[in-house]
């Protein structure tokens, strides 16, 4: 492994599991950003990461914890997804209230507030997680507390993935986004082993429309864009191969998708969202550079997987705490105290953030010890 200062490199490591584990909720969920007025949610999608990382670590009951809680959120919303059914199939208007959250209230109720929260990529999030803990824990079978809430989420994914939504950055919300559908289809893809024969062919059957959508949406000149209709990308768009494997990495269209986005949006190991991007000024995304090193790991090419966790690092405060983006390059400087002014200061930590650094850190110890897919537990100090 390169050469990093090895006792800030494991101190993180450890600091970082402590302060995930901390910021558990009694009830499983994971604040999203403690200090952060915003933040103070439990977002599907990133805490499907936040668990994972922390089934990395070893810390199993943690991740039980957050699937026990999200599956009780599904479960309480089982009549309004029949209910959404039957307004779909009678081609009924729909309004955000008709849809399951991206985000709830960290004991699990529905978030009021008039912010965007029509984001379905955290329920294809869940799915993954769910079968990245049967997998690490050598189960055949989806546990029977679990079975209704995967079941209710295929349900709700099949019902959904045509509609346009917000896409994972609460915006855009009248588009197709290419991002979310990478989510949902990955986790079909994931979970459909582990389902009973005529849910698992509904599964399938969906994944590879969804797939089918995405390839016939392709930009002619051969890569993804961030939504069906647009030109640039979205370095979220990663996620078509990794983790999700809807493309694998050598699809054509994929290869070019990552070129594009280290051309326009990676800058001296700090990833931006999009081009367009002015939050904060639209700077340099931590947990997306995270993303685009598990990336580097799974297709061989480890020294800039290990470039991106050593610039990760870098951006510690002298709590070791990992922000949401850093500003030392941006789209539009003159953005960034405008959204100071209305929010305070970029949020820090971001759980998502040490998630991300987590994972990548996991990730290329795994590849630096011949592919194997479970850590010594000396690897995590506690």
């Amino acid at each position: 492994m390169k050469q990093f200062d090895r006792d800030r490199l494991l101190t993180m490591q450890k600091d970082s599991i402590d302060l995930l584990l901390t910021h558990q909720h009694p009830s499983g969920s994971f604040v999203a950003g403690p200090h952060f007025s915003q933040y103070m949610y439990c977002w599907l999608r990133d805490s499907a990461y936040i668990a994972y990382s922390l089934l990395l670590a070893h810390e199993t009951e943690s991740t039980e914890r957050y699937i026990s809680w999200a599956a009780q959120i599904l479960e309480k919303n089982e009549e309004k997804i029949k209910r959404l059914a039957i307004l779909i199939l009678q081609n009924s208007p729909l309004e955000d209230r008709d849809l399951l959250g991206a985000r709830f209230s960290l004991e699990g109720e529905d978030d009021q507030t008039d912010w965007p929260n029509y984001q379905p990529d955290g329920y294809g999030s869940f799915l993954w997680l769910v079968t990245q803990y049967l997998e690490a824990t050598n189960r055949q079978t989806i546990p029977l507390e679990w079975e209704k809430a995967v079941s209710l989420t295929v349900q709700y994914i099949v019902l959904v993935w045509k509609l346009p939504s917000s896409d994972c950055w609460e915006e855009f919300p009248d588009k197709h986004h290419v991002s979310t559908l990478a989510c949902l289809a990955g986790g079909l893809r994931a979970i459909a082993p582990y389902l009973e024969r005529e849910e698992k062919e509904t599964a399938c059957t969906t994944e590879t429309a969804i797939r089918t959508y995405i390839l016939a949406h392709a930009e002619k000149e051969g890569y993804f864009p961030k939504f069906i209709g647009s030109s640039f990308v979205d370095s979220s768009l990663v996620w078509l191969s990794t983790p999700y494997h809807v493309f694998e990495s050598k699809h054509p269209f994929m290869e070019k998708t990552i070129d594009l986005i280290e051309a326009g949006l990676l800058h001296k190991g700090g990833t931006q969202r999009y081009t367009e991007d002015t939050y904060y000024g639209g700077g340099l995304w931590l947990p997306l550079s995270g993303f685009l090193g598990w990336h580097y790991v799974e297709t061989d090419r480890l020294e800039e997987a290990e470039n991106l966790l050593g610039w990760i690092v870098a951006q510690g405060d002298h709590l070791g705490h990992l922000p949401e983006q850093v500003t030392t390059f941006t789209n539009n400087n003159s953005m960034i105290s405008p959204w100071e002014e209305r929010w305070g200061a970029i949020a820090c930590p971001l759980l998502w953030s040490h998630a991300m650094f987590l994972i990548l850190h996991f990730k290329i110890l795994q590849y630096n010890s011949k592919g194997e897919k479970k850590y010594e537990k000396e690897n995590v100090p506690r």
